[in-house]
């Protein structure tokens, strides 16, 4: 009986949260497409999770990023404009990137080592991906959080070769 009424907590729980979110995002301005509970986000295929964190896929045109993770709601969003144009193994790294947000918090440095070293150890980062990588920010100019291009392509090298845990 216990279990029953902690499940039922739980989904009333993760129903207003998505009902939130749903509002805060619909007042952006952004067309909320659908919001995956925790778990229950399949990227090429196969599972991705992020601790405890609902994925919310959004519609926010060409300009406005693959991804990025809202503290305030502890939710990860995708831009489908961006995000759904990416190859299997760069939807990963994207996504782990965002979850090394929501488990370190907001340094991107440390966002991208957790995404290579995960990536690593789950099998979906292997050495034949880096050129994808490296296209992907070679031209990166930087800004205020992210290291130019080359930096972070090296700093994202460095963290894949190192054998300590995410």
């Amino acid at each position: 009986m216990g279990t029953r009424i902690l499940r039922c907590i739980q989904c009333m729980l993760l129903a207003c949260t998505l009902s939130l979110v749903l509002m805060a995002q619909s007042a952006s301005g952004q067309t909320v497409l659908q919001v995956i509970p925790p778990g229950g986000l399949i990227l090429g295929g196969e599972q991705a999770n992020c601790m405890y964190a609902p994925t919310v896929i959004i519609s926010a045109g060409p300009y406005a990023g693959y991804a990025w993770y809202d503290p305030a709601r502890g939710n990860i969003i995708l831009n489908h404009d961006q995000f759904g144009n990416l190859p299997r193994f760069l939807m990963f790294f994207v996504y782990a990137h965002e979850c090394g947000h929501r488990v370190y918090g907001l340094s991107e440095d440390t966002a991208d080592c957790f995404a290579a070293k995960l990536g690593r150890i789950q099998g979906w980062f292997p050495p034949m991906e880096f050129p994808m990588i490296v296209q992907m920010f070679a031209n990166a100019p930087g800004d205020w959080t992210h290291r130019p291009g080359p930096q972070r392509i090296q700093h994202i090298a460095t963290c894949h070769m190192d054998p300590a845990p995410p």
